[in-house]
This record gives C-alpha cells, structure tokens and sequence, in this order.
C-alpha cells in the first residue's frame, strides 16, 4: 500500500494565506521607502549644488519643498526641515514620520531620521 504525499487542502491555504500577508505588507512599504530614496536624493543634490551656500535659509527650503513637490513625496512637511548655519557650513537635517495603515487599526510606521547633510562654505 502507498502512502499519501503531498499537501492538505489546509496547508495549501495557511501558505497562500502567509504569502498574501507579506505581499500586503511589501504594497505597504515599497511607496515608504521609494520617498525615503527621493528625500535622500534630493538633499545630496541640494548640498552638491554651488550655489547652495550663498542661499538664505528661506531660500534653500523652498527649493527644497518645491523639489519634494515635484517628486511627489507629501509626508514630509515644512516642519519637518531643519536647516541651520553653523559657523562656515549649513546642516540641513529632515526627520519624519510616514504613517501607512495596514489591516484596521494596525498601521505601519516608518521613522526616517538619517536624512541630514553639511553644505560647507568656502
């Protein structure tokens, strides 16, 4: 007599089910991260333009949330830019929080706080 081999109709399910719970939570955090690579890009061509240094503080966020417009990247805000001077360079430092709900009440959160780069002056 043979032996049965192979995978129960309840197995087949808790698998496909395991792989549709990873999927969700890769839908979820795929855009996070694609933002994150935006606002890091942006901030490293901010700080490898010359004329960075000769820009007010006013001047350097708006070209910074007017670049973040454009790539389409809403979760950062203005409060979420710093920017000072520090003797002869400017730190320009975005931290924030991205929020995405996943199933209910359960959310993913996505903190970003290595966003900060120095513009020296010459």
């Amino acid at each position: 007599m043979k032996q049965q081999q192979g995978m129960t109709t309840i197995g087949f399910v808790l698998i496909i089910g395991m792989i549709a719970f990873f999927t969700a939570i890769g839908v979820k955090l795929v855009p996070l991260y694609i933002e994150y690579y935006s606002v890091k890009s942006i901030l490293k061509t901010v700080q490898a333009e010359p004329e960075t240094v000769n820009r007010s503080v006013a001047e350097i966020e708006d070209t910074i949330l007017k670049r973040l417009s454009i790539n389409e990247v809403h979760r950062v805000t203005k409060k979420d830019i710093k920017i000072s001077k520090e003797g002869k360079k400017i730190i320009i430092d975005i931290s924030y929080e991205a929020r995405v709900p996943l199933f209910g009440n359960i959310d993913i959160v996505g903190d970003f706080k290595d966003t900060r780069v120095e513009v020296h002056t010459p």
